[in-house]
């Protein structure tokens, strides 16, 4: 057991000796668009969050926009660079960096000690979700930052979760899931009505319906639309393909369409579906550094916060 302990506090000391003598980026104010991302527009309106953030209550936000973080992994590069800039009051250390890394893909929240009360991993992963996500995935690297940073600000002032945060079931995504659950239950009750009648052919149709409304229903208010119409058609392929099975043993393959003569024996038929989550998970790492010469206060990290990549 002592042996196979030897290689991991290799590759430990590996990567905080790297991360070491990694040069990091010297920043220019509290916004820092290191890839040309932002527009002036933007870096104007993220200046004035930052400033207002700072001037509330003293906690300092920080944004660093890099092409990439090469050899370093991003949770990595963002304790680093948190922890060479001194982002928040030396002492109350109450400061937050939002990292992008454009070529891995991936944004980080890294948050102070003294936030970390208030910016908890779990609130920094669904800002994110619902404020930087969405907007990546549909080219809108501006927009997503924007609104990513003023969600973090706001609950770094103080602002409740509630406040911050839409209410997820709103009148739009109720309708939906109503649609969603009556189509579902029509669907299925003509699955199994026409295998119970022997129609020929008939139960492909439902089964293909409910795979594809299967796969929006899982995706619609969560994902991005893309994503629901890719796994609405492969469920729905599912779907055909399990409905051509019931209906080749069940449904009275080789007969005519009768739709008035009972069919002989027992029957039965159902669908079990299965629908897989993904979730990205991040090593953190400390690293101690000297003093940086920046406008920021010398605030430590607190190694928490959350990561997403789009």
């Amino acid at each position: 057991m002592r042996y196979r302990a030897i290689p991991a506090a290799c590759l430990l000391c590996l990567s905080i000796t790297a991360q070491t003598e990694f040069t990091f980026p010297v920043p220019d104010g509290p916004i820092n668009d290191f890839a040309g991302i932002l527009s002036a527009a933007q870096k104007e309106q993220l200046d004035r969050v930052a400033a207002s953030l700072r001037q509330q209550n003293g906690a300092e936000l920080a944004v660093a926009i890099v092409g990439t973080v090469e050899p370093l992994d991003p949770k990595t590069y963002a304790v680093g660079l948190f922890e060479k800039w001194g982002i928040g009051q030396e002492g109350s250390d109450n400061g937050v960096l939002i990292l992008l890394a454009m070529e891995e893909r991936r944004i980080e929240i890294e948050v102070g000690y003294g936030l970390e009360g208030v910016l908890t991993d779990a609130v920094c992963g669904q800002l994110l979700d619902v404020h930087a996500i969405p907007n990546f995935q549909q080219g809108r690297m501006g927009e997503g930052t924007v609104a990513v940073a003023q969600a973090v600000a706001r609950m770094a002032a103080g602002e409740s979760f509630e406040e911050v945060l839409p209410s997820f079931w709103t009148t739009g995504r109720l309708v939906r899931a109503l649609l969603v659950v009556g189509l579902s239950a029509f669907f299925l009750w003509l699955l199994v009505w026409s295998l119970v009648k022997g129609i020929k052919l008939l139960p492909i149709l439902p089964g293909g319906l409910l795979g594809a409304l299967l796969g929006y229903s899982i995706t619609s208010l969560f994902g991005s639309p893309e994503t629901a119409i890719v796994l609405a058609v492969t469920l729905g392929a599912i779907g055909l393909t399990l409905g051509m099975m019931l209906d080749l043993f069940f449904g009275g393959s080789g007969k005519g369409v009768s739709w008035s003569s009972p069919s002989s024996g027992s029957y039965g038929g159902g669908s079990t579906s299965s629908g897989s989550s993904s979730s990205s998970s991040s090593s953190s790492s400390s690293s101690s550094s000297s003093s940086s010469s920046s406008s920021f206060g010398g605030g430590r990290s607190g190694g928490g916060g959350a990561g997403r990549s789009w």
